[in-house]
C-alpha cells in the first residue's frame, strides 16, 4: 500500500506537509552546501563570539590591550553565547550554520504555534513560516534579531493559550521574555506591546459584546481584565528594569534616514523586508504577497460582517496598522538600532499574516494561501541559490589571505563594497556581503580586527578600549567611514592618535580616481608604508598589504 497524504483538520487530504518539508530542506541545504553562509554582518559576529570566548586566552594575548567586555547587561546577548558555546566542538563556519539552521526550523514551528490558537486548520498558513523566516535579516546577519522573532511568537503565542495567569504562567512567560530580551530589544518590546494591544481590545470588546452596549466600556475593575491584560506586563518588568540601569546616563541619538513618510506609507517599499535580492525576483515576490494581503484583508472584513460573534484575531489587523504607522514615522536609527521602520514592517506583515488566518476563509481562498506562500518561498530560493553560488568563491579569497597573516598582529579590513567592474551580482543584491568579510580572516588567523563596527559602539557584549576605539580616535577609519569612502581612510593619523600599529591592511576592490589625477590618502599610505604580499585571481579582487 502506498503512503497517503494526511488530512487536514476539515478531513481533505493535503500535500503541504511534504511540500512545506520539501522547500525547508532546500532552504537548509543551502545553508550547509557552501563553505560559508554569505551574509553581510555575520563575518563580525562569529569573530565577537570569539573575542568573548578568548578575551583571556594565553593564545589571543594581545586582546586585552584592544577589547574588553561591556559591563552593561545590554541585549543582543544570546546568539555570541550559542556561537562562543559551540567554538570548542565546532569550527566558527559550522557553528554558524548550526546557528542559521536553528533559526530556520525553529521560526516555521514558532508561527505554527501561534497559529494553532487563531486558526481551524494551519496546513494553508504553515508554508508563510519559510515567507517570513526567509527575510532581509537574516541575509543582514541580524541573527539576535533574527532569534528574538521565534521568542517574541513563542511569547505572544503562550499568552494567547491562556485565558487567566496565575503564578506559574507568570513565571514561565517572565522566563520567555527573559530570552526575548537577551535577544534583541526591539523583538521583546513589541512582543510586550503585541500582548498588551491584543488584551486591552480583547477585553473592551468582550465588555461591548456581554453588556450589549455600542460603546466600548471599560472594565478596569474586573479581576479577569486585571489578570488578562496587567498581569502578563509583570513578565517583562525585570527586563524593563534591566533596559533602563543599562542605558542609564546615555542620551539617545536619532538618525531620521533618507526616505520620506510618504515613501514609507507605501505598501510596496515595506513587504521588500521579505526579499534580500532586487530584480524580476523580488518584484514577482512582492506582488504576490501584495496581492495576497489585498485579497486577504477584504475577505477578513467581508467575513466579520456577516458575523455576529467575537473574533479572535480582530486585534492584530488593527496591530498590523498601527505597525505600519510606525514604519512610516520612526527615525531610522535609535542609538545605532538600525533599520527600525524596515523591522516594524516586518511586524506588520507577520500581524496581518496572522490575523487574515484567524478567519474561517472559504476553502478556495485557503488554496490559493496555500499557492501563493508556495510560489513566494520558491521564487526566493531560486535568487539566494544564485547569489550564493556567485558568491562563494570570492569568501574563499579570505581564507587563502588567513593562512598569510601572523597572529595577534593588527589588520585593518577595507572594502569598495560595490566596485563598478565587479559581478553583476552587487547590483542584483541589497545587502553588501563582503563589507564585514575580513572578520573571517582575522578570526582564522587569530588577528586583531580594527573595524570591528560592533565593538565601536555601546550596544554589543564586546567594546573597544577607548584609547584604540577608531570611533573615538579617527574619523576617517571609523565603522562609517570605512564602509562609504575607504579612499579616505589616513591610517597614520590613527597610528598617531592611538599608539597602535596597523600591521596588515586587507583591502576589497578598487576606489574611484582621486581629483586632479592624484592619489588617495589611502593610495599613497599604502604605497609609502606597505607592500602588496598577495593579489587574488579573478573573480575576486583581494589585496593583502603587510607594513614594511
Amino acid at each position: 500500500m502506498q503512503p497517503s497524504a494526511p488530512r487536514s483538520r476539515d478531513g481533505n487530504r493535503t500535500w503541504t506537509p511534504f511540500i512545506f518539508l520539501f522547500l525547508l530542506i532546500w532552504q537548509i541545504v543551502l545553508v550547509w552546501i557552501f563553505p560559508h553562509f554569505a551574509t553581510q554582518d555575520g563575518p563580525s559576529h562569529l569573530y565577537n563570539a570569539a573575542l568573548i570566548r578568548r578575551l583571556h586566552d594565553p593564545a589571543w594575548h594581545r586582546l586585552s590591550e584592544f577589547y574588553h567586555m561591556n559591563s552593561r547587561l545590554v541585549p543582543n546577548w544570546l546568539t555570541y553565547a550559542v556561537l562562543a558555546g559551540l567554538y570548542p566542538s565546532f569550527s566558527p563556519a559550522t557553528a554558524e550554520k548550526i546557528l542559521v539552521t536553528g533559526y530556520f526550523v525553529f521560526f516555521p514551528l514558532s508561527l505554527a504555534y501561534v497559529f494553532r490558537t487563531l486558526a481551524r486548520d494551519i496546513w494553508p498558513f504553515a508554508i508563510w513560516g519559510l515567507v517570513l523566516a526567509s527575510n532581509l535579516f537574516i541575509a543582514m546577519g541580524f541573527y539576535n534579531f533574527c532569534y528574538s522573532l521565534i521568542f517574541f511568537l513563542l511569547c505572544f503565542g503562550y499568552w494567547m493559550r491562556r485565558n487567566t495567569f496565575g503564578l506559574k504562567q507568570l513565571i514561565t512567560l517572565c522566563a520567555l521574555a527573559s530570552l526575548l530580551y537577551f535577544s534583541h530589544a526591539v523583538g521583546f518590546f513589541m512582543a510586550a506591546f503585541f500582548i498588551g494591544a491584543t488584551a486591552l481590545y480583547s477585553a473592551l470588546e468582550e465588555g461591548r459584546f456581554f453588556t450589549g452596549h455600542k460603546k466600548l466600556q471599560p472594565i478596569l475593575s474586573s479581576s479577569a481584565f486585571i489578570k488578562r491584560v496587567l498581569v502578563p506586563q509583570l513578565a517583562f518588568l525585570p527586563c524593563v528594569a534591566i533596559f533602563l540601569a543599562s542605558s542609564t546616563g546615555s542620551q539617545p541619538q536619532f538618525d531620521p534616514g533618507r526616505r520620506s513618510v510618504l515613501q514609507r506609507l507605501l505598501i510596496f517599499r515595506d513587504l521588500h523586508v521579505l526579499t534580500d535580492t532586487r530584480g524580476v525576483l523580488a518584484i514577482l515576490q512582492m506582488c504576490l504577497i501584495g496581492g495576497f494581503l489585498i485579497c486577504g484583508s477584504y475577505s477578513v472584513i467581508k467575513h466579520a460582517r456577516k458575523q455576529h460573534e467575537l473574533v479572535t484575531g480582530s486585534a492584530l489587523g488593527i496591530l498590523a496598522a498601527m505597525c505600519l504607522f510606525l514604519s512610516a514615522i520612526l527615525p531610522w536609527s535609535i542609538s545605532g538600532g538600525g533599520m527600525l521602520p524596515e523591522r516594524m514592517a516586518w511586524f506588520a506583515l507577520c500581524a496581518a499574516v496572522l490575523w487574515i488566518s484567524s478567519s474561517n476563509l472559504s476553502k478556495k481562498f485557503q488554496q490559493g494561501t496555500v499557492l501563493v506562500s508556495i510560489l513566494t518561498v520558491i521564487l526566493g530560493l531560486v535568487g539566494q541559490t544564485e547569489w550564493r553560488y556567485q558568491l562563494s568563491p570570492l569568501l574563499n579569497a579570505y581564507d587563502d589571505t588567513a593562512r598569510l597573516l601572523e597572529p595577534q598582529k593588527t589588520i585593518l579590513l577595507l572594502c569598495y563594497c560595490n566596485p563598478a567592474d565587479n559581478s553583476k551580482m552587487f547590483a542584483s543584491l541589497r545587502i553588501r556581503p563582503l563589507e564585514h568579510a575580513g572578520d573571517l580572516a582575522a578570526l582564522k588567523a587569530h588577528a586583531i580586527s580594527l573595524d570591528n563596527y560592533e565593538a565601536m559602539g555601546s550596544a554589543f557584549p564586546v567594546e573597544y578600549n577607548s584609547s584604540v576605539n577608531p570611533e573615538r580616535q579617527s574619523n576617517t577609519i571609523s565603522a562609517a567611514s570605512v564602509s562609504s569612502k575607504p579612499q579616505d581612510a589616513d591610517i597614520a593619523n590613527y597610528e598617531s592618535r592611538s599608539g597602535k600599529t596597523v600591521d596588515y591592511v586587507l583591502l576589497w576592490g578598487s576606489g574611484p580616481d582621486a581629483p586632479h589625477g592624484g592619489k588617495s590618502i589611502l593610495d599613497q599610505q599604502l604605497e609609502e608604508e606597505y607592500e602588496l604580499t598577495y593579489q587574488s585571481s579573478a573573480p575576486a579582487t583581494l589585496r593583502l598589504f603587510k607594513r614594511k
